[in-house]
């Protein structure tokens, strides 16, 4: 796990690498596994669909329409395009294993995922 400002971080080649070792399977296998689970969760999301993943929380997408701001510099007019906003909304396991609470722990230990 590489660290940034302290703060340990947790990219996809760790993940991969981490899931690999904990299912006893090779790399290239792994890195499929979630290679597809994330393309499953960008197309439905793409498509404006939920994602709820109990223990974590749900994702979804909202289309903002187009509107007529200003260009900050100049003051001139300018279309805003329409675009999508993503939003996470944490569960209620996620959030009392934040703040050191149980609630219906998925974990077994800071860190262990159940059944791993």
């Amino acid at each position: 796990m590489k660290k940034a400002a302290n703060l340990p971080i947790l990219n996809r080649h760790d993940l991969i690498e981490y899931f690999a070792k904990k299912q006893n399977i090779s790399f290239v296998e792994a890195e499929q596994t979630v290679k597809i689970l994330l393309m499953q969760i960008f197309h439905h999301l793409q498509r404006g669909q939920r994602i709820e993943l109990r223990g974590l929380g749900s994702f979804s997408a909202k289309r903002l329409p187009s509107y007529q701001g200003h260009h900050p510099k100049t003051g001139a007019a300018m279309m805003i395009p329409e675009r999508m906003k993503l939003s996470f909304k944490a569960s209620k396991n996620l959030l009392g294993l934040l703040n050191n609470k149980v609630v219906n722990a998925v974990t077994n230990a800071p860190g262990e995922l159940q059944g791993s």
